[in-house]
């Protein structure tokens, strides 16, 4: 049963149905409703008689010009998130092209205000339905996208229509039944599938507007260690920069409108058991985090710069599904740890250092410029369309691959490849299998001032066969630090006679505790067999120190006026040195040291 209230008449045990999902009302035209000052001449002595005059005047409904409510009329679609946007203030309005719905219509921007608060969404026809009356079960679904239900749990079966709640309503069902927004008839059933009555509809209103904590202002949060729990926010919450590298707390809320971090640092912005409409993630300088737990929905998610987003313990399902729907535009960098839905590539230089998880699908869009995809070996992607030239790194595995463009590279094949209009399959070979890097993929605590090794299995050549070119090398192989799209390092290059290795010596030391990638760009070398090489990745971490091995020359470096009788020239290090795999030096002349390790040269 409804809760009372102390003006209330007598009223029959209906269960209010609150819809939130914006499903299907009756159309709801203001040039037929007005407010009332009078009492209406047909809710005397109704069961909803208060709730209606209380609505009324809070202007969340209006009655009809002929002096009448209609408590008993069937709501529509429309007319229901009309009713919900005004009793919450919701202001956020989403571009919305459903194919019934248009600018013209009275209800056109409360559907967009839906939309924009992920409460309400269209059919897979491209329809909203705006004049489709709304069933109690589908009211009680939408209710659940706009109030705190963690934990809210009630026993169905106690109903003995129970097994006429759809299966995509149950939950929806069982957590509003259990808030008592929702109740039984007098004849013990739900009634899961009767069309909601405006009395019903405004009753289940007021029971929200009473029983919870809807904050009608935009919070801005600079407070290290701010807390926020148990609230509605209708519109935006704003983490600014004044946070720095401070933390926030988000439980147990509803954000319907935008939450916008621009500041906080790696010590988090958690969100947990609560559900956000839109999150905006665009802070400056180092990267912020943000961890979603427990039963956490984030609808809508764009991000740009350099950010971390994590799931822990999600719990899956509609009310845990974590991140939903991630956009990246212009040069995001975005970590990504745990379970995220669909992942869209559109920036002009995105990347992604996809560490852990699983997304279901990702999608690069056609505007793309060759983003990269970097997958350690715990990641997994699902489904992959990738509709722009694109390198995927790592060892990470992609079930599905559909390659709807030229210039798509992988350093591990999809479990599955389709090739469609405009794609081409990318070429494996030697080139790849005989790539080992110095230092080794995942290594830590390498020295700062490290060399970079790269050795292949085969000579390699320039894509038209001739000889490579030191001073091109970074044409090939890209050294950054964070991310395989991140900061560009710069360094010099040298290539052994053979053309079978690469020397890397970075320009200045490298940062302490930072994690560095080496890419090797696709299709920028060829090997003996002419097999064109495919993108390959790897990445280590520094420590805190530098190598300590010393070098000392005789001659020195840049000694003039050496004289012509010296037949030696010294070379002494300050620990013991092996060849590049570890073995004893020898000085023979097929030696190591004279074909590899040092070369004299005339000037």
């Amino acid at each position: 049963m409804m809760r009372s209230y102390a003006k209330q008449k007598t009223r029959a045990v209906i269960v209010a149905g609150l819809m939130l999902v914006g499903v299907f009302l009756l159309a709801f035209t203001p040039t037929t409703e007005v407010h009332a000052e009078v009492a209406f001449s047909d809710i005397d002595g109704h069961w909803a008689e208060y709730q209606i005059e209380n609505a009324v005047s809070k202007g969340i409904v209006k009655g009809y010009k002929n002096g009448t409510f209609g408590p008993n009329k069937k709501v529509s679609r429309a007319e229901f998130v009309c009713m919900l946007n005004r009793a919450l203030g919701n202001l956020g309005e989403a571009q919305i092209s459903f194919s019934d719905v248009d600018k013209a219509d009275w209800y056109y921007a409360d559907i967009a205000k839906a939309v924009n608060s992920a409460y309400a969404t269209g059919f897979e026809d491209g329809t909203f339905l705006p004049n489709k009356t709304i069933s109690r079960q589908e009211a009680a679904f939408m209710v659940t996208m706009i109030v705190p239900t963690e934990g809210e749990s009630s026993n169905l079966k106690l109903f003995s229509d129970y097994t006429s709640i759809s299966d995509w309503a149950y939950k929806a069902m069982s957590k509003i039944v259990s808030k008592e927004y929702l109740s039984g008839y007098k004849d013990g059933k739900l009634h899961p599938l009767d069309a909601l009555t405006r009395a019903q509809a405004v009753t289940m209103i007021n029971d929200i507007m009473n029983e919870e904590n809807i904050v009608d202002t935009e919070p801005v949060i600079d407070d290290n260690n701010t807390k926020l729990s148990g609230k509605i926010y209708p519109n935006n919450v704003n983490i600014v920069k004044g946070l720095e590298e401070g933390s926030v707390s988000i439980t147990d809320c509803v954000i319907l409108g935008t939450l916008s971090v621009k500041g906080g640092g790696t010590s988090t912005i958690s969100v947990t058991d609560s559900r956000v409409a839109n999150l905006s993630v665009a802070k400056a300088g180092s990267p912020v985090r943000i961890l979603a737990k427990g039963e956490t929905s984030i609808e809508n998610t764009t991000g740009t710069k350099e950010f971390i987003l994590q799931t822990s313990n999600i719990d899956g399902g509609i009310y845990g599904a974590g991140f939903e729907n991630l956009t990246l535009t212009s040069a995001a960098e975005p970590t990504l740890r745990g379970t995220f839905g669909n992942v869209f590539l559109n920036g002009s230089g995105a990347s992604v250092n996809f560490e852990s998880g699983d997304i279901e699908k990702l999608t690069v869009g056609p505007e793309a410029k060759t983003p990269e995809v970097t997958m350690d070996d715990d990641a997994d992607i699902e489904v992959a369309v990738v509709n722009a030239a694109a390198n995927f790194f790592g060892e990470g595995q992609i079930a599905k691959m559909y390659i709807n463009a030229k210039g798509v590279a992988y350093e591990t094949k999809p479990r599955s490849v389709i090739v469609g209009t405009g794609g081409d399959l990318p070429e494996t070979g030697a080139a790849d299998s005989g790539v080992t890097i110095s230092p080794e993929k995942g290594d830590t605590d390498v020295y700062t001032n490290t060399g970079i090794t790269i050795t292949f299995s085969s000579k390699m050549t320039n894509p038209k066969g001739k000889a490579l070119s030191a001073s091109k090398v970074d044409d090939i192989v890209t050294l950054t630090e964070g991310s395989a799209g991140g900061t560009v390092i710069e360094f010099t290059a040298t290539i052994n006679k053979a053309a079978t290795a690469f020397s890397i010596v970075p320009k200045t030391a490298l940062s302490e505790n930072t994690k560095y990638y080496i890419t090797i760009l696709a299709g920028t070398m060829m090997d003996e067999g002419k097999v064109l090489n495919t993108g390959l990745s790897s990445y280590f971490t520094t420590g805190e120190t530098a190598e300590t091995l010393k070098v000392e020359f005789y001659p020195a470096n840049s000694q003039t006026s050496i004289p012509l009788t010296t037949k030696q020239l010294t070379i002494r290090f300050s620990e013991k040195i092996t060849d590049a795999d570890g073995g004893t030096l020898t000085v023979d002349e097929n030696s190591y040291l004279k074909k590899e390790a040092i070369t004299v040269l005339k000037a």
